[in-house]
């Protein structure tokens, strides 16, 4: 087994709601890559996937071929595989899917909610020397080869399992910072994230957030994880911890980053998208193009978009990003946010 750092991310149905998600998960997995990680995406169905299929089987009946339900759900997990794949590819990463044959993650007990006993990990750890390697969750088969399932959240076992036989940094890439002392979403005040937790108090808090089953086995071979969102700078370590809070003062000031762009071409209009797509992170204060019509047919909000370079930078900004190229305009606006106290970025060789 290769001694390089390697790192397992879990993206969920929460993270990857649908294909318009993909570049987030491909950004995800490209700064964990650029810090010199193999990378492992294990990837569940998109959201609500899984209910459609399973509501197919149940047209013919309670019945069920159990082998034929986990056939059929397994193929939710494959599309999200191959689609990330293929998102990768675009952005330049070369990548490798798995399948669950090669895979080879062997369960044993229900078919449906088994229990992992043994998985090919020469071949995750071959594939992972190769580039970023793709796996779908959730899935399995039996001795004999009969397709099962993990139960649901099994993308989490998934995951936790490989981290473990690849000795491998886990995080669990969820649709919120971390393991919070209760749902963010069901309480009028921000309650407090825990910063360490242990296994029980997982067990007990966030049984909706990770697969318990998932969280037993990580108990049962000391395996630490992580739980964060995308992109995110702050996690919450789950472990043999003792349980504590994370600062509540600087979370609960936290504000989205306000963003001003200069040009909204082809790759203006990329950063104008990925900023938008995070809301809770990014800001959009403006968005300079001379061609007014152009930017509003790509899909930029009319209200943003500006005329006057100097005016947007001397706004109410953070950060000012530079996607006009060339070499005159572009430096003496760079050195004018500059000389505001902006930051810039900008990938402009001239």
């Amino acid at each position: 087994m290769s001694k390089e750092r390697t790192i397992v991310l879990k993206f969920g149905g929460s993270v990857l709601r649908s294909e318009e998600d993909l570049p987030l998960a491909v950004h995800e997995i490209y700064r964990h890559w650029r810090q010199g990680y193999r990378v492992l995406a294990v990837v569940s169905a998109f959201e609500g996937t899984t209910d459609e299929l399973l509501a197919r089987c149940e047209k013919y009946g309670t019945d069920r071929n159990e082998h034929a339900v986990a056939t059929l759900l397994a193929t939710g997990e494959a599309v999200s595989a191959a689609l990330l794949s293929a998102a990768l590819k675009r952005s330049g990463i070369h990548s490798k899917i798995l399948s669950p044959h090669q895979v080879g993650i062997i369960t044993t007990g229900d078919t449906l909610d088994g229990e992992i006993v043994e998985a090919n990990i020469a071949a995750v750890d071959s594939a992972l020397d190769e580039g970023i390697a793709i796996v779908s969750g959730f899935v399995g088969a039996n001795a004999a080869g009969d397709a099962t399932l993990l139960g649901r959240g099994g993308t989490d076992l998934t995951a936790l399992f490989l981290a473990h036989e690849l000795s491998a940094r886990c995080v669990l890439v969820k649709d919120v910072e971390g393991l919070f002392e209760s749902n963010p979403a069901e309480s009028a005040v921000r309650p407090r994230r825990f910063s360490t937790v242990s296994y029980a108090t997982t067990l007990e808090r966030g049984g909706e957030l990770v697969q318990p089953k998932a969280v037993e086995f990580a108990r049962s071979v000391s395996l630490d994880f992580e739980i964060a969102s995308l992109g995110s700078g702050v996690a919450t370590f789950v472990g043999d911890l003792e349980d504590s809070f994370a600062s509540d003062l600087s979370e609960g000031q936290r504000r989205p980053l306000k963003v001003a762009l200069l040009g909204c071409g082809v790759v203006g209009f990329g950063v104008y998208e990925r900023l938008r797509a995070n809301p809770e992170k990014f800001e959009v204060t403006g968005v300079v193009n001379l061609h007014r019509e152009r930017a509003v047919e790509r899909g930029v909000e009319p209200s943003l978009i500006r005329s006057d370079a100097v005016e947007l930078i001397e706004s109410d900004c953070d950060v000012v990003v530079e996607l006009i190229g060339g070499s005159d305009d572009a430096h003496r606006y760079i050195r004018h946010a500059l000389a505001s106290g902006k930051g810039v970025v900008s990938a402009n060789k001239a």
